[in-house]
């Protein structure tokens, strides 16, 4: 199942990120949450996609600079990961897409 559709269909659940490592200017950084399945531990890695952000100066932009469309990236903190019911291995971290909304506090 491709990583757009399981996003789209997959069954969610809460998930912790136990990594997340940054690979400088030139390489993504890497995340990695830990999640449950039936009863089974799993874990999902992906690089973390970002977004463009303003950067102002008052109300005059300056420049721009690239942050992670999840937000802040911290480990220990709970995130969304969506898997295949028939393959729980599949999964997708939630907050690291951009039409998928946070469903954990």
């Amino acid at each position: 199942m491709r990583k757009e559709k399981l996003a789209e269909t997959g069954t969610k659940t809460e998930g912790i990120i136990t990594e997340f490592r940054l690979r400088g200017v030139d390489s993504s950084s890497v995340i990695t949450v830990a999640y449950e399945a039936g009863g089974v531990a799993y874990s999902v890695t992906e690089s973390v996609r970002m977004k463009s952000e303003t950067i102002r100066l008052g109300p005059i932009p300056i420049g721009q600079r690239q942050v992670p469309v999840m937000g802040a990236v911290e480990e220990g903190t709970k995130v969304t990961v969506i898997y295949d019911p028939k393959d729980p291995r599949k999964a997708v971290i939630g907050e690291n897409r951009r039409t998928v909304k946070k469903i954990f506090v």
